[in-house]
């Protein structure tokens, strides 16, 4: 994601890929910070997220089969000073499995 079109990416292009059929993560990272929003279909049909703000966590996704080191993400990336709380969670559901 750019920083020109992030509130685009994080608003409206979210609606749209959270209304497609099949898809059950969502990830979208900021290009000049530590900042990785994850986006995740519950078994009631309902999106949960969880933002990452620390290079050394890893988002899991069970129905992938696959985990991501957020860290790799930024390996020649330019941050900004860190701002903010390390993690931040609203996961009211089980990830699904």
């Amino acid at each position: 994601m750019s920083e020109s079109t992030e509130t685009i990416d994080r608003i409206v292009k979210l609606d749209e890929n959270e209304a497609i059929e099949g898809v059950d993560y969502i990830v979208i990272a900021a290009p000049t910070r530590v900042e990785v929003g994850f986006w995740y279909k519950c078994p009631d049909g309902a999106w949960h997220s969880e933002t990452f703000r620390q290079t050394d966590a890893v988002i899991s996704t069970p129905k992938l089969n696959a985990t991501l080191n957020i860290g790799s993400l930024y390996e020649r990336v330019f941050l900004s000073p860190r701002q903010g709380p390390p993690l931040v969670l609203d996961e009211p559901c089980q990830r699904p499995v």
